[in-house]
């Protein structure tokens, strides 16, 4: 049977206390966050942890696009765009990653292993 030390389990209990005391404002109400504020429970946290739209089920887009930059390259971009609230109105914030060279050594690593497998295969020999 495996022992674990008292001041271990205390500490493990005391962080699953802390960190249910810190979500608790995504939990309840926001009455019930007035609530624990005007009862001088000032001591639990009270502001709520913005999730974002992906884990609260909001639009989050992933795109790879191919663009072409100011000298005339096309170049591979992973374009994020995500839909936020300012004010009351939805607004557009887009992200975007140049992933050109990643491409390319992507293709050249399949294109090397294609050539390596063809040249393993076509060896009768045994290879150790």
């Amino acid at each position: 049977m495996v022992q674990i030390s008292r001041w271990k389990i205390f500490l493990i209990v005391a962080v699953c206390v802390y960190g249910f005391a810190y979500s608790l404002p995504n939990v309840v109400s926001s009455e019930a966050r007035g609530f624990m504020q005007e009862h001088h429970m000032g001591w639990l946290p009270h502001k709520t942890i913005n999730l974002g739209l992906d884990l609260r089920g909001g639009a989050h887009l992933l795109y790879e696009v191919d663009m072409k930059n100011q000298w005339g390259e096309i170049r591979t971009v992973l374009l994020s765009i995500e839909i936020i609230n300012l004010g009351g109105r939805p607004h557009s914030v887009a992200i975007g990653r140049d992933i050109t060279e990643r491409k390319q050594a992507v293709e050249s690593l399949s294109k090397s292993k294609a050539e390596f497998e063809a040249i393993f295969n076509a060896n009768a020999d045994a290879v150790v």
